[in-house]
């Protein structure tokens, strides 16, 4: 009756977790965190439909299969500790011998990845590099170069943020990101034999 502009979405939460019987109310954080996260995904869209902002972001994770067993308030954290950025086609995010020790995830373009300029592999949307420094833990050399083959938008993870992202959220990451790896040395395993049968 006071905020006549609150959404009949958000009203239906807020008098949820505050239902007079208990049994009614919220079971966990979770649960309301995923409410508020899909109100507020709602919400921020405009009038032609399009998402706006950061609900424009969270539409892009959810559609990025990275992202596909994360729940919306660990997508939403995820959102909030991740740092996008845009570059021209040409621009080199990570040169051999960098250290670095923060996670990519590439939500737009392409990337070349190169050792010695000789090509290793093109990275498309939803693809991720700076795995090995991640999964090490500490900040270690580059072992290629990363360079935009098209206009991109990535979004980096600074592996201190992550650090203290909640329980949740980092077991979701380590299990993503080792099968992300494990696939990547199966490709490159695949191209060693390939390349030792044609010589």
């Amino acid at each position: 009756a006071l905020r006549p502009d609150v959404s009949e979405e958000l009203e239906k939460i807020v008098h949820r977790a505050m239902h007079k019987d208990m049994g009614q109310r919220y079971a966990t954080w979770a649960e309301l965190g995923n409410d508020l996260a899909m109100c507020e995904r709602l919400e921020l869209c405009d009038q032609t439909g399009r998402v706006t902002g950061d609900a424009r972001k969270f539409t892009i994770m959810r559609d990025l299969p990275l992202f596909s067993e994360f729940s919306d308030a660990e997508l939403w954290e995820v959102l909030n500790f991740g740092e996008w950025t845009h570059h021209a086609m040409n621009h080199t995010l990570i040169r051999e011998g960098d250290f670095v020790d923060d996670l990519y995830v590439l939500t737009e373009g392409t990337v070349c990845v190169t050792k010695g300029g000789r090509l290793l592999n093109v990275l498309n949307q939803g693809d991720t590099f700076g795995e090995v420094s991640y999964i090490a833990g500490k900040n270690v050399p580059r072992a290629t170069t990363v360079v935009a083959n098209t206009d991109i938008k990535v979004m980096r993870i600074p592996s201190a943020k992550l650090a203290a992202a909640s329980e949740g959220c980092q077991a979701k990451f380590n299990r993503v990101i080792m099968r992300v790896m494990a696939e990547k040395l199966r490709t490159v395993y695949g191209r060693f034999v390939q390349e030792s049968v044609a010589a």
